[in-house]
């Protein structure tokens, strides 16, 4: 019971932290590969205040760009793939860690077997041009209704 009541608690209580932020942005990471893409925007929707805090948009913009994919959101997918490319080159860091390499790699095949070449530029060329808050708010509204009953 003490335990119960102590994580109900901690459930509640609202985070703050950039411990957090890796957390739950790679929590949505491992469940997008895990093909539990419902999930994975739940804990991105929980990290996406912390991401944009932290200024970690670029750590997790492959993982907004699979779940967009996943969810039948092809253009979308393919504008946070131009994101995710102009956010490591403006933030000097690129996707390093092998879960966020490959949930880069399973976008971009999904939007290149989806979209004619032309789409896909178009599509990359707006989505570079995007803040970090424009990134996360347009996957989560993208995909607010992709899994819902």
């Amino acid at each position: 019971p003490l335990l119960q009541t102590t994580a109900r608690r901690r459930r509640a209580e609202p985070v703050h932290s950039v411990f957090a932020a890796f957390a739950l942005g790679s929590l949505s990471t491992a469940f997008v590969l895990q093909g539990q893409p419902e999930k994975a925007r739940e804990a991105l929707q929980r990290a996406e205040p912390l991401i944009l805090q932290f200024d970690l948009g670029y750590r997790y913009a492959g993982t907004a760009a699979a779940l967009a994919a996943a969810a039948g959101r092809l253009e979308v997918a393919a504008e946070l793939l131009g994101f995710a490319e102009a956010e490591a080159q403006r933030s000097g860091v690129a996707a390093v860690e092998p879960a966020e390499i490959a949930v880069t790699a399973q976008a971009r095949t999904a939007v290149d077997a989806g979209l004619s070449a032309a789409e896909r530029s178009a599509a990359e060329r707006q989505g570079a041009r995007w803040s970090a808050d424009e990134a996360y708010a347009r996957v989560l509204q993208a995909t607010s209704m992709a899994w819902s009953a």
